[in-house]
């Protein structure tokens, strides 16, 4: 009984929890890692997966290789959308080369610092447009 009652108040925790709607993007996410929150972008994709583009960073959706067809148009040109997810960190690991044969960016920075990308997880989205 006591476990059962455990679970319920755990998941009643979880579904009540507070979702920080952010109309302009933080300079620093730290503060709001395991929180949710909800933002607004374009659908954009990349070798790392679908993200969101503020015009200025972006911000990554977990387990999401791709937005549905017709959200991303090309050249970071996409679709806006509405996302809720929690936010947490991922690090990518040193980042050696950041340029392909070709010189086209690749998703990465130049050196030897780690590359930590902000994710949302548990997302949903709504599309704008």
């Amino acid at each position: 009984m006591l476990t059962i009652g455990l679970i319920s108040l755990f998941t009643a925790v979880i579904m009540t929890q507070q979702t920080y709607k952010l109309d302009k993007w933080p300079e620093v996410w730290s503060e709001y890692v395991c929180k949710r929150v909800e933002l607004e972008g374009l659908a954009v994709n990349s070798k790392l997966g679908a993200a969101v583009y503020n015009g200025e960073e972006l911000v990554w959706i977990d387990g999401l290789e791709s937005w549905p067809e017709g959200y991303y148009l090309g050249e970071k040109k996409g679709k806006k959308v509405r996302v809720t997810g929690t936010v947490t960190f991922k690090d990518y690991g040193p980042v050696i080369d950041n340029l392909t044969p070709n010189d086209e960016q690749r998703a990465g920075i130049l050196g030897e610092e780690h590359e930590v990308r902000i994710v949302l997880k548990d997302v949903e989205w709504k599309l704008l447009e």
